[in-house]
């Protein structure tokens, strides 16, 4: 199984990763946002907050985000299967301020 390594920096500018399998970003009906999020808040068990400083977004959209997730599966929200593109093996999210 294929997995996309995150990075990201916590307090010390120590790079840290999280691997997120690929196959979850099979599901087209969910944009790569909202299959990460819910990853990283299903699988990965992090609260809002630690999403939003590794994607570097405010909670709020986070939130937002996860929410519409869990209405496109319930079917309450039609997910766009519109989408094309390729996903490539390995997603790095960098803080802008790195350099």
């Amino acid at each position: 199984m294929k997995m996309k390594n995150i990075e990201l920096r916590n307090e010390n500018s120590r790079r840290e990763y999280i691997d997120i399998p690929s196959f979850v970003f099979k599901d087209r009906t969910l944009s790569v946002l909202e299959v990460m999020v819910e990853y990283l808040r299903d699988n990965k068990k992090m609260r809002f907050h630690e999403i939003a400083l590794i994607i570097n977004r405010d909670d709020r959209t986070v939130w937002t985000v996860y929410r519409r997730a869990k209405l496109k599966r319930k079917g309450l929200i039609k997910g766009s299967t519109e989408i094309t593109g390729h996903v490539t093996d390995h997603i790095k999210i960098n803080n802008a301020d790195e350099e």
